[in-house]
């Protein structure tokens, strides 16, 4: 499950690349805000905030709860880019 956070958390960066200028995820997602809608956005914000969390924090272990809705809310913001899964 946390490779699969990873993961989604690498395509949303691929499709706000073809999107929006910025020098990093952090930076796209403020470039992209008017792309979704107020609620997708911050369930992103913190999605990708969770991701940070799994790669830079030695002993992050989030539950399953939480990486799964990460996955659900980075999916649900794909799904508003229209990008095809």
């Amino acid at each position: 499950m946390r490779q699969a956070l990873i993961s989604a958390d690498k395509t949303m960066d691929a499709a706000l690349k073809d999107l929006v200028s910025g020098s990093g995820m952090g930076e796209r997602l403020k470039y992209a805000k008017n792309l979704f809608s107020p609620d997708t956005y911050d369930k992103i914000w913190k999605a990708h905030k969770v991701r940070n969390n799994l790669v830079h924090e030695a002993g992050y272990e989030p539950t399953y709860f939480v990486l799964k809705s990460s996955i659900e809310d980075l999916k649900r913001g794909l799904i508003e880019l229209k990008v095809n899964l």
